[in-house]
């Protein structure tokens, strides 16, 4: 080979060593550039939370400005844009129209700060103030009954007219995540009172609507690692509360619009997701559990599915009905991942459940004690009833809430004692139940007589009790109040507004 030949091929070899080198870099390269992106979504670095919190305070002072700007000239010019309007409709709500309360408070998000510590006064202050827009009940609405088989109920006549949108785009939302309304899952066996949501790391949690901020700061200010908690208030009566936030986006006396970014949620196990907990109340209903923050007179917590906007609602059933009971539920079995099990496959459940079925087990039952600890004595007892396409048996679960006692010397358990299916002989009081732990046979007690509801029951497995023994337990019908209220007034009956 000539020696200008052979340089030759020695260069493109070396130029083709060079540029595969190159190649192989690129691909390394853009494998640890994914891996980093892969990593940075599942994140949200504080450099984010940052950057989302400035821009969403100068978008909210511009806005207020924008709006104080409009208002003054409808004052002078009495005219007003639609989003004027919007804003003024809200201000113009009763509760608005109050000067405070006394002494301790002058503003809307002032008395609820001022109340959440100090509700004791303000109750005082109710009672002698009654016709204070802070201390009335609005007009209750007309009871409605339950449609069996539908995905999210009907608002009875008179409830609150506001309606909702969800927190984020359902492509941003993980529908398999989703805790419905009124679901008895883990850590809330007695039933969901709010709901559950999952949203793409990255994406901030909007508000459910137009409204104020009346709250924005640690759910509990001795505890700073407790999370944060921000309230908005919409009108007529429907308050929103965020819980489980990691940073709020907005502060008190802000005025947010619907789907404005009102905060970060805090981590889950999901990758690639932050929680979005939310709870609604509707003071022109009285029909489920009470609110917890009793400063909002008469409110009781219902399902935020019911509030939406129509098309925001068939847009949500439409991907439930494809996403989880077509794919999921339609088999009638319960599915790793997925929160919602058979025997409650809708976005909004029953809760309550012993109201409609006087003379029956069916219930949420809470173990009659002041301790609920780590051991195979169920703390909370479930009777579902056959009530639905998706499951054709009765459903039972003994479950364990050891959250709140916090007597286990260490984490938390909120599993199950037992899971399965069960009937009951009524005339001879006899129940069995056949779960994953074996086959249980019991007798039991149902006593009526009183506004709540009580269950005397012991079992065993081999064969049926031939009577009570030390070794029954008595349960108490789950009532409209939480769990920890209950556990406190049973140990406080002084405290206990339903004896007042």
């Amino acid at each position: 080979m000539k020696p200008k030949l052979t340089s030759f091929v020695l260069l493109l070899l070396l130029s083709s060593l060079i540029i595969l080198g190159c190649s192989k870099i690129d691909k390394e390269r853009e494998r640890i550039k994914d891996e980093i992106t892969k990593k940075e979504t599942e994140r949200i670095t504080q450099e984010e939370i940052d950057r989302i919190t400035k821009e969403k305070t100068e978008e909210i002072t511009k806005r207020m400005i924008e709006e104080r700007t409009k208002e003054i000239t409808y004052q002078i010019t009495g005219e007003k844009t639609n989003e004027t309007r919007e804003f003024i409709g809200i201000k113009n709500d009763p509760i608005y129209q109050s000067p405070g309360m006394g002494n301790l408070c002058d503003s809307l998000s002032g008395c609820f700060v001022f109340c959440k510590n100090n509700i004791g006064r303000c109750n005082n202050f109710c009672r002698n103030n009654p016709s204070n827009s802070f201390c009335i009940v609005p007009k209750l609405s007309k009871p409605q009954p339950w449609v069996k088989d539908a995905l999210t109920q009907p608002l009875p006549e008179g409830a609150s007219k506001v309606r909702l949108i969800l927190p984020a785009s359902l492509d941003k939302i993980e529908i398999t995540k989703i805790g419905a309304y009124g679901a008895h899952r883990w850590g809330h066996w007695e039933g969901l009172d709010h709901e559950w949501i999952y949203i793409e790391k990255g994406t901030p949690i909007g508000s459910w609507d137009d409204g104020e901020v009346v709250y924005a700061r640690l759910n509990n200010e001795n505890d700073p690692q407790g999370g944060y908690r921000v309230v908005v208030y919409y009108g007529d009566g429907l308050w929103g509360d965020h819980a489980h936030v990691k940073q709020p986006l907005v502060k008190e006396g802000d005025f947010v619009k619907a789907g404005d970014p009102v905060a970060i949620g805090e981590d889950v196990a999901y990758p690639g997701y932050h929680f979005a907990e939310f709870s609604v109340a509707d003071q022109h209903r009285q029909d489920g559990v009470t609110y917890w923050y009793k400063f909002v007179k008469g409110a009781t917590l219902v399902s935020p599915f019911d509030y939406l906007k129509e098309d925001a609602k068939q847009d949500l059933i439409g991907k439930w009905q494809k996403g989880i009971l077509d794919k999921y539920l339609s088999k009638g079995e319960e599915v790793s991942g997925v929160i919602s099990p058979p025997w409650e496959p809708y976005l909004t459940n029953p809760i309550l459940i012993h109201r409609e079925h006087a003379g029956e087990l069916v219930g949420e039952w809470y173990l009659r004690s002041s301790k609920w600890g780590n051991n195979d004595i169920p703390a909370i007892l479930l009777f579902f009833p056959v009530n639905n396409k998706y499951y054709s048996k009765q459903r039972i679960i003994g479950g364990k809430d050891t959250g709140i006692t916090k007597d286990t010397g260490g984490k938390d358990d909120f599993g199950t004692v037992f899971e399965g299916d069960w009937e009951a002989d009524y005339q001879n009081r006899r129940i069995i139940f056949y779960t994953k732990q074996g086959t249980y046979y019991g007798i039991f007690e149902l006593n009526e007589s009183q506004p709540q509801a009580s269950l005397k029951i012991e079992y065993q497995q081999g064969s049926y009790p031939t009577s009570f023994s030390e070794q029954a337990r008595v349960y108490k019908e789950r009532d409209v109040v939480s769990k920890g209220e209950e556990l406190h007034y049973w140990e406080h009956p002084e405290d206990d507004p339903r004896n007042w």
